[in-house]
């Protein structure tokens, strides 16, 4: 099973996240990419190939918003991009991308368009409503619940 840890400094190196998850598994295999943006923002993370699925979900479960070096770690399991959600496939504007993969902006450079404007709000509203607000956590949405 791979693993992907994410949010790692850019110091580090593959010997010292291999004695890092060597108590769940002394063979595994680690590929650490480091990234330079534009921007001048490096990005440094790893897929992690375990030798069983086992032991991998330990180490999630263990790693997880663990913190290294002050920062505290992303790891989940690793999933390759599918051909509908990859961005330099042909035509993928114009393919609407449903669910959670939906995003609001960029991911990778921490820029997210701010939430527009309700244009169904009734500003000169002078009796009070009664609707509750909720705002899903991770997502840009907002859902209204009638009570």
């Amino acid at each position: 099973m791979e693993v992907f840890v994410g949010n790692l400094p850019e110091t580090i190196s593959v010997s010292e996240l291999e004695r890092l998850l060597a108590p769940f598994d002394r063979q595994v295999q680690i590929k650490l990419q480091h990234q330079q943006y534009r921007e001048g923002q490096a990005v440094c993370y790893a897929v992690c190939t375990f030798s069983s699925e086992r032991l991998a979900l330990k180490a999630i479960r263990k790693f997880d918003g663990h913190p290294l070096f002050g920062r505290a770690l992303a790891v989940r399991e690793y999933l390759y991009r599918s051909y509908s959600n990859e961005r330099r496939a042909l035509g993928w504007r114009e393919r609407s991308w449903g669910g959670a993969e939906r995003r609001d902006g960029e991911r990778r450079h921490g820029t997210v368009r701010a939430a527009a404007a309700d244009i169904f709000a009734e500003e000169d509203l002078e009796e009070p409503v009664d609707e509750e607000h909720i705002v899903i956590e991770g997502y840009r949405d907002l859902a209204t619940k009638q009570t």
